[in-house]
């Protein structure tokens, strides 16, 4: 029984992280989940996230001060990405050195703390990338949002009025009497 419920859960779960949901507003991007991954939308067309943000600068495409944003999201991304796994990578490989000496019981046992202290500077650069790699998110919605905030305003209901009541356009294929011209008869 508990296995039935925790797979319901999970299942529940999952299906929580897609929407069948388009934005129909156009000139706007919109942030939806497809195949639970984030998407953004614009005029009806969806770009996915990517690997590292490459569908949001293809989503706010033709707006410079957006593409800026989206660019700067995408860097920060790849940057705190590289730094993180060259700091993972730095740690792991001295922090196994470092052990590796202190096993062998040399009567040097500066290397080994030495060691210890280039994986531990390594593991500040690996959060230090993570941090970097955090700090990324403002620019994604600094991106959509300048791109909305420049698009045409869109008002709710049926778009403009109408220039004569229902029923009472003119049909075209009567033609419009001439203005008489006011003033002096001529006899």
């Amino acid at each position: 029984m508990n296995r039935t419920t925790a797979l319901a859960a999970v299942i529940t779960v999952l299906a929580a992280c897609s929407t069948n949901y388009t934005p129909r507003t156009p000139g706007r991007v919109f942030v939806t989940m497809e195949g639970g991954q984030p998407t953004y939308v614009r005029d009806g067309q969806s770009h996915r996230h990517g690997f590292l943000g490459g569908g949001l600068q293809r989503a706010v495409r033709g707006n410079i001060a957006a593409e800026a944003a989206a660019n700067e999201y995408h860097d920060r991304l790849r940057d705190g990405l590289l730094v993180m796994l060259l700091g993972g990578t730095c740690a792991t490989t001295a922090l196994v050195w470092g052990v590796a000496d202190a096993a062998r019981e040399d009567p040097d046992h500066d290397r080994a703390a030495t060691k210890m202290l280039v994986a531990l500077g390594c593991s500040v650069l690996m959060m230090g990338g993570a941090f970097y790699t955090a700090s990324a998110e403002p620019y994604r919605w600094d991106a959509i949002n300048i791109f909305n905030d420049s698009a045409p305003p869109v008002y709710p209901g049926y778009g403009p009025p109408p220039a004569y009541g229902p029923g009472y356009a003119p049909s075209s294929s009567v033609a419009t009497p001439a203005k008489k011209r006011l003033g002096m008869r001529d006899d």
